[in-house]
């Protein structure tokens, strides 16, 4: 009996080691970055879309969606080879399998996945999964969103390599402060300024208009004093 003992022990404590089911802490995060910011019309804002899995090895990561304002937003297609709008991918893993902008309902989708089902990705400070470049087109408040539920796959989320699930922890989203942009440009000066009809309490004046590349609101005259 004494030897017998020892050996199941050991049996117990290896069914025990081997039947365990591996468990990873829903750690990895998304951030958009710059988060804020105060740009002007015409004026381009780049966003990195920044992945971090806190040490925990993925299979991959999905966009689903990525929501701007497009009458506030544009964005700037990386890919004109192919139709449709698309964002700049990031070189963290090795196949995007999707990359689409819903330019009318202002969405973006993007997916990006290990080449081989025996690799993952992993690291533990935020890296580029994307890029997407914005053209300011109006003043406004410009903000982006992540549709983020934590532990479903069917929004943005990102997939643990070992069990297949949603570990992504939180998003950080972001958002802009539009302004238009300020008019240095002044308007030309009128031409051929006339007078006629002159009377003892009246006269007309005539000249040709001020072109802007804005718009003229309006002409000041003056009337210097001894003139007519």
């Amino acid at each position: 009996m004494n030897k017998i003992q020892p050996i199941l022990s050991c049996i117990v404590w290896v069914s025990v080691l081997f039947l365990a089911p591996v468990f990873s802490a829903s750690a990895a995060t998304l951030a958009l970055s710059p988060a804020s910011g105060v740009y002007t019309t015409g004026s381009i804002i780049s966003v990195n879309i920044l992945l971090n899995t806190e040490n925990v090895p993925i299979a991959g990561a999905d966009i689903r969606y990525l929501n701007y304002n497009p009458a506030l937003l544009q964005v700037q297609d990386e890919n004109t080879t192919q139709t449709g709008v698309q964002i700049l991918p990031g070189a963290l893993m090795e196949v995007s399998t999707g990359n689409d902008v819903d330019t009318v309902n202002g969405r973006i989708s993007f997916s990006q996945v290990m080449a081989g089902t025996l690799t993952s990705f992993t690291n533990n400070t935020g890296q580029t999964l994307a890029t997407v470049r914005f053209l300011v087109l109006s003043a406004g408040t410009g903000a982006l969103t992540l549709n983020f539920t934590s532990g479903i796959t069917i929004d943005t989320n990102v997939v643990d390599y070992l069990n297949k699930t949603d570990v992504l922890s939180s998003v950080t989203n972001a958002s802009f402060t539009l302004q238009s942009a300020p008019d240095i440009t002044p308007p030309s000066s009128p031409t051929n300024l006339t007078v006629s009809n002159i009377t003892t309490s009246s006269f007309q004046l005539n000249w040709i208009a001020s072109t802007d590349n804005v718009g003229v609101t309006g002409y000041r005259v003056e009337r210097c004093q001894g003139s007519i």
